[in-house]
């Protein structure tokens, strides 16, 4: 019987929503990556400029058009060139990088302002970080960081179908911190719609004794259909 109480609500809220599926792709190149440890110089992490490919996908609802709930899973990971870290003659270290993102999304879709939209609310997101650093340093360890922060997405429509599309997101929780930040045009359509453009990731961790900051550019595409 509870079953069936639960169900009859949750199918007139199914019948006024939007579902949207999104995938996000193209490559990841390491802006900074540093380790510091208690009484240590940093230790550099990444090798800079070297580029992998990276997806992500979001599902998504959007009830009676004002209410955006999504769910984002993501995967990055990236080794270091070897022979690339020789500081001394005598040191020469490989660095195995991997983080997984888990982010729960919020917005609220605001009354649309002439050439103005706006979506504003909340999200929190769990990372799953690991390092590990072989040869003149050894090293390895892995963090779990939850944290929770503002979301929002802003356009400016310059026709019907093109429009700038600027999406901010920021985190912080205990010992740990994120900003998040993508730009690019969107192209809409009559069910889906095609972004292109940069996103900057700068994500960090912290301890009582070790900090783990890491930063890298994201050049993709975002590929949006909804139903």
């Amino acid at each position: 019987m509870k079953r069936l109480v639960w169900l009859l609500v949750l199918l007139p809220a199914v019948a006024l929503a939007t579902l949207d599926i999104q995938v996000e792709s193209g490559v990841a190149m390491p802006w900074r990556g540093y380790l510091q440890q208690s009484g240590e110089e940093r230790t550099e992490v990444f090798d800079r400029g070297l580029f992998r490919a990276y997806l992500q996908a979001t599902l998504g609802y959007t009830l009676e058009d004002v209410h955006n709930i999504e769910v984002q899973i993501s995967s990055f990971s990236l080794e270091s060139t070897p022979g690339f870290y020789v500081a001394a003659p005598a040191e020469e270290y490989f660095s195995s990088f991997a983080q997984q993102t888990l982010r729960l999304r919020y917005r609220y879709v605001l009354p649309p302002l002439d050439r103005f939209s706006l979506r504003l609310g909340l999200q929190g997101s769990l990372f799953l970080k690991g390092l590990s650093l072989s040869g003149s340093k050894e090293y390895t360890n892995k963090w779990s960081d939850l944290s929770f922060g503002p979301a929002a997405e802003i356009r400016f429509s310059l026709n019907n179908i093109v429009s700038l599309a600027i999406e901010v997101e920021a985190g912080l929780g205990k010992g740990n911190g994120f900003l998040d930040l993508f730009a690019g045009l969107n192209f809409d359509g009559p069910f889906y719609y095609v972004r292109t453009g940069t996103r900057y990731v700068m994500s960090s961790s912290f301890s009582e004794t070790e900090i783990l900051s890491v930063s890298f550019w994201h050049f993709g595409a975002q590929f949006r259909a909804s139903f």
